[in-house]
């Protein structure tokens, strides 16, 4: 096999870099270490993300998650789902998305809750 070559291992450019796909992964990761089962869907225009089960109670839940590399103004779709089983997840990697050691911050809120203060 021989020695790896180091260029393999660099930071991509930036705009090749998707944020959101990155808060799905950590996402589905933070819910594995809790004990659910998370199934990533892949696609580029989706309505969810992340496909929950709890083998606890044995319920599903859906998330739509949306990522920033900045701190603000996460988009959102203009038709949101009102289902009490849907709900987003934001995260932000605040200003610091090349930065390994910094944590993101992330927000949980039921799909329900959204529809009620949407404003377009």
């Amino acid at each position: 096999m021989g020695q790896s070559d180091p260029r393999m291992f660099r930071p991509r450019a930036r705009a090749r870099i998707s944020s959101n796909l990155a808060s799905e992964y950590y996402v589905a990761s933070l819910l594995f270490r809790l004990g659910y089962e998370a199934s990533i869907t892949l696609g580029k225009t989706k309505e969810i993300d992340l496909l929950v089960y709890d083998p606890e109670t044995q319920k599903q839940i859906t998330i739509d998650v949306k990522g920033l590399k900045n701190t603000t103004n996460w988009v959102m779709p203009r038709k949101l789902s009102e289902r009490d089983d849907h709900f987003f997840v934001l995260v932000t990697f605040k200003n610091r998305f090349d930065d390994l050691d910094t944590i993101p911050e992330v927000y949980t809120i039921p799909s329900r809750k959204v529809t009620k203060r949407a404003l377009f």
